[in-house]
């Protein structure tokens, strides 16, 4: 999961830089969007050392977090924008939840919706508010899943793509741990639309 998250920013980082540049706005917005990739990699690393930490000398201080969802949304549609993705509904929420673990979640099911994804289709993220909760609704066209496996799609070591099966299983152990919900369900057109629940933040 560490690796995936890793090339997803490289990826973009790379796009970036091979961009044909045509005036010195475009080489303004290109070194402004690496430098918030970037931002959100040293972030990355420092919350993946300090949970390396905690799990390592056994510190659990339970601190609610608060993110905006269009800052979110900003860096994973920079981090996938050589991709078929595509984002609509608003972001303009405050949701409970790390930004940088909210990230973490989100681009293991966008990357699995990819990977999965036919022909040239989006693989898409519709956003709804649904009473104290956000959904996002990540819509792809590929094959979708068995009754049996749509069960088991996030249980640790579960894979139908012959990975380690640990993107879906830390996903939904990261939506979990602030009070919200992943589900996995067809879709009637074909396809899989895993639905992701955040608590909105009020105060």
């Amino acid at each position: 999961n560490i690796a995936h998250n890793l090339k997803n920013k490289t990826n973009a980082i790379r796009y970036y830089t091979k961009k044909n540049i045509k005036s010195i706005e475009d080489a303004k917005l290109s070194l402004s969007r690496i430098i918030k990739i970037l931002d959100n990699l040293d972030d990355f690393i420092s919350s993946t050392l300090s949970e390396a930490s905690k799990e390592h000398y056994g510190h659990n201080k339970k601190v609610k977090n608060v993110s905006n969802l269009k800052d979110v949304f900003q860096v994973i549609e920079d981090l996938y924008v050589s991709a078929n993705f595509v984002v609509s509904g608003d972001t303009n929420y405050r949701v409970i939840g790390d930004k940088n673990k909210l990230i973490d979640a989100l681009t293991a099911i966008i990357d699995n919706s990819i990977f999965w994804n036919s022909n040239q289709e989006n693989v898409e993220a519709k956003l709804f508010r649904n009473n104290g909760y956000i959904e996002i609704n990540i819509l792809d066209s590929g094959p979708g899943l068995s009754v049996v496996d749509i069960d088991k799609i996030f249980n640790k070591g579960f894979s139908k793509s012959k990975g380690n099966g640990i993107g879906l299983f830390v996903a939904m152990n990261i939506i979990k741990a602030y009070d919200g919900d992943i589900v996995a369900k067809n879709r009637v057109e074909g396809g899989l639309c895993m639905i992701v629940k955040l608590m909105v933040y009020n105060k």
